[in-house]
């Protein structure tokens, strides 16, 4: 019984909140043909905006 009781129990997946692949995934419904490589070019052309982004709001903050 304490078998089939531990047994009946089911891992929750982890969902899959990485940033990256969120974007992947948006990216890839719009590209259909070569997504992969798309993508990846497309991830790290937002990776690159987002530490612009970055920079400029520690910028900003630190002159004010």
């Amino acid at each position: 019984m304490v078998i089939d009781i531990a047994c009946a129990k089911k891992k929750k997946k982890k969902k899959k909140s990485r940033k990256r692949y969120k974007i992947f995934k948006r990216y890839k419904r719009f590209n259909r043909k070569n997504k992969k490589i798309d993508a990846r070019n497309y991830i790290k052309r937002y990776e690159k905006e987002r530490k612009k982004r970055k920079s400029e709001k520690y910028i900003n903050n630190s002159t004010h």
